[in-house]
């Protein structure tokens, strides 16, 4: 899988262990594959901080049902984000359908159709988006038991 240079610069500069992480990135995806009956279809548009590739898991049937996978170098971040989508069991978010925090990779279900908030984001249009995302936070709030896996917000 060629990846673009302007993630491979990114990870670089956010993660000390980009290199060799890169380096057995062909053996992980191969394993991951294997591991949860997946073809990867192409990577996500603008990719920031992680690899974020389309994929089919194919079930003993041969029938495909659309993914994410989602990985990057040994991250907490990738770790709490898995614990977040656990928690949220797939209400108002996507639903984690697999996790190796061995390898920072998730498997997330494909929201179709979807639009990243990403792709809908304009300079002009600051006030509309922080409405969005305020929103979407007040959907998703939910109480946690302490202490638990996430960071509290004033920590963030």
């Amino acid at each position: 899988m060629h990846l673009p240079a302007a993630l491979v610069r990114k990870l670089h500069d956010v993660h000390d262990d980009a290199e060799p992480w890169l380096a057995r990135l062909p053996e992980t995806m191969a394993r991951l594959e294997s591991a949860w009956h997946l073809r990867i279809t192409g990577l996500v548009p603008q990719l920031s901080y992680h690899l974020v590739a389309y994929a089919e898991q194919v079930d003993e049937n041969g029938t495909c049902t659309p993914c994410i996978l989602k990985l990057c170098p040994p991250s907490d971040e990738l770790v709490r984000e898995g614990e977040a989508l656990s928690y949220y069991a797939g209400d108002g978010i996507s639903r984690l359908l697999g996790r190796d925090d061995e390898v920072s990779a998730m498997l997330l279900e494909r929201v179709l159709p979807g639009v990243s908030l990403q792709e809908l984001w304009t300079a002009n249009e600051d006030e509309g988006h922080t409405r969005v995302t305020a929103e979407l936070m007040r959907r998703l709030w939910r109480p946690v038991r302490e202490p638990g896996p996430f960071r509290p917000l004033q920590r963030w």
